[in-house]
């Protein structure tokens, strides 16, 4: 993971919710191979008997997968991931939570080891996901088959388009920084909130469109199953499935509430400690700013 590691080294990455130990098992010139063990607070079940909201509250605390580790090249992208499960794992308390008040977001929130915008966020895009599990039930046969019409899947029932969205919404903001480059723009997730604001409220040019289209193609990868399940849903939607009309306003009520949020945190001035700021991902080394010369 680094010219500086010597074979047998350890070293353990803690986060709040989840700690990985990462051992060296051979050095070879400037590369090694390393081993992970990963170990995290497992929220809700998979058991057949589980409750939906169980259900639903590990295949969030999943993410980032560990199969991640294998790809990794540096300290910093293991910082990343832990850091992306911690994430995960909050939303997936609030998920199990169902809106009430949990007792451990309580103690962290009176130490200070949790920020309350961030507890925001996360009850924000737990919501986000709630919704989003209930626009797939509100048809799951047709929005799947239309799906498998159109595209080749990687999925055959609800739960694995479900994941297949997490996994992009959730894996993809950790996969970013196993590219040999990545940009990241702070002006871009909040011009991102507003257009999908924009978007679900049906405002939005065909300019705009393709602006957002610009943003989003930057950070997710091809295909984007989100995109997608949104065309069918809309289409479902027009050609008058009730259920599924309903369950798309309180899915673009929740993504927009989530965008507020966002574009508030960038905007307002009294928020500039809690403002994201650009970053560069250069061959597994995580960089302020966006380098001299970099387009994103």
């Amino acid at each position: 993971m680094s010219n500086t590691i010597q074979m047998g080294d350890t070293r353990i990455i803690e986060g709040r919710y989840c700690r990985v130990t990462r051992s060296v098992l051979q050095v070879t010139g400037n590369t090694c191979t390393a081993s992970f063990d990963p170990d995290w607070i497992a929220v809700g079940s998979n058991a057949p008997d589980a409750s939906p909201t169980d259900k639903l509250a590990w295949a969030i605390g999943n993410h980032p997968g560990t199969h991640f580790l294998g790809m990794l090249k540096t300290d910093e992208q293991l910082e990343e991931w832990v850091a992306c499960k911690d994430a995960s794992i909050r939303i997936a308390k609030c998920v199990a939570a169902g809106g009430l008040a949990n007792p451990d977001f309580e103690e962290e929130l009176r130490t200070g080891d949790l920020d309350p915008s961030k507890l925001r966020r996360s009850q924000l895009s737990a919501r986000l996901y709630v919704v989003m599990w209930n626009l797939i039930e509100a048809d799951e046969r047709r929005i799947v088959e239309s799906m498998k019409l159109n595209w080749h899947c990687p999925f055959d029932n609800g739960l694995g388009l479900f994941n297949t969205l997490l996994n992009q919404d959730l894996g993809q903001d950790f996969a970013n920084c196993l590219k040999p480059r990545h940009v990241f723009k702070a002006n871009d997730l909040k011009r991102n909130a507003m257009l999908k604001r924009k978007s679900h409220k049906g405002t939005l040019t065909k300019v705009e469109r393709a602006e957002l289209y610009r943003i989003i193609d930057s950070q997710v990868p091809t295909p984007n199953w989100c995109e997608r399940f949104a065309d069918v849903c809309n289409a479902l939607a027009r050609r008058g499935h009730a259920p599924i009309a309903t369950a798309l306003d309180d899915y673009g009520r929740a993504i927009a509430a989530l965008s507020d949020t966002q574009i508030r945190e960038q905007c307002g001035p009294a928020n500039n400690a809690r403002r994201q700021h650009s970053y560069s991902w250069v061959n597994g080394r995580r960089l302020q700013g966006i380098q001299p010369g970099w387009k994103g």
